[in-house]
């Protein structure tokens, strides 16, 4: 699922676009990003978005009637308003930072960090969440992913309402594979 250098290549050969910005949404695809950018004869930017929260959040700072050099700074700036959290599951028994994960738990990942595990998807997005959200956090996006149910998803949102009546939630269906919710938190 990362693409090449040629793939990021030819994806942008097929673009009609005077300007382009590419946002990876992962930092695996970064490198290959900026390789693509310096075999390019167009001005690209690339916006070194590691999540795709980061990158709904910088897409949210983009302005058309700016420079690319502009929009590139802006958007840039807008990666750090955002906090990233995954829920997915474990591949292997292991131990990272004193947290013991057995094969098949679920686990919750904020910013690239595994923070909490569980055996229940839905224990381990709420403790996950009560990591992340402080008394800064205005908004959060939950992006469900494929293998999720709309109780699952109504059973989150209502137990997060009651812990945080004053943060907005936004509940999207991303239909993604491999993980079960993706946060964005502003």
């Amino acid at each position: 699922m990362n693409p090449s250098t040629e793939d990021i290549v030819n994806a942008i050969n097929e673009i009609n676009a005077e300007k382009i910005i590419i946002l990876p949404n992962n930092s695996n695809i970064i490198l290959a990003a900026e390789q693509a950018q310096s075999l390019i004869e167009l001005p690209i930017a690339v916006i070194p978005s590691k999540t795709i929260p980061q990158g709904i959040s910088s897409l949210l700072a983009f302005d058309p009637s700016a420079s690319l050099e502009e929009n590139k700074e802006a958007m840039t700036s807008a990666l750090k308003n955002v906090k990233t959290g995954q829920v997915t599951y474990a591949v292997r028994d292991s131990k990272i930072d004193n947290i013991e994960i057995n094969e098949g738990d679920i686990i919750g990942i904020a910013d690239g960090k595994i923070v909490t595990t569980s055996k229940s998807i839905l224990e381990t997005s709420y403790d996950l969440l009560i990591e992340m959200i402080d008394e800064d956090s205005e908004i959060l996006t939950v992006i469900y992913g494929e293998d999720v149910t709309s109780e699952q998803v109504e059973e989150l949102e209502n137990k997060l309402l009651d812990k945080f009546p004053d943060i907005e939630i936004e509940l999207h269906n991303g239909g993604q594979p491999l993980y079960y919710f993706i946060f964005g938190i502003e």
